[in-house]
């Protein structure tokens, strides 16, 4: 599992889907309109809905190419080599 900061996590599962946890302490927190209670709120993103976020925020944005190049990454674990 990753901590990124304050709290938010990722986590790889076996299936390769991404479970994405916020964990935080202080209860009556407001985030995104929601009242957190103490208890994480979590969400579990199939792989290509995954890529399609991280691509989403690359400086080429989210085209199809660049889509695939994350999807490829994330699932064989080995860089991506562009067919010329």
């Amino acid at each position: 599992m990753f901590h990124a900061k304050s709290g938010l996590y990722f986590e790889r599962l076996p299936d390769g889907s991404v479970k994405v946890t916020l964990r935080r302490k202080e209860p009556g927190l407001s985030v995104g309109g929601a009242l957190i209670d103490g208890s994480p709120i979590e969400v579990v993103l199939d792989s290509q809905t995954w890529a399609s976020a991280v691509a989403s925020v690359t400086k080429q944005g989210n085209l199809v190419s660049v889509s695939r190049q994350v999807l490829w990454l994330h699932e064989q674990g080995v860089p991506w080599v562009p067919v010329s």
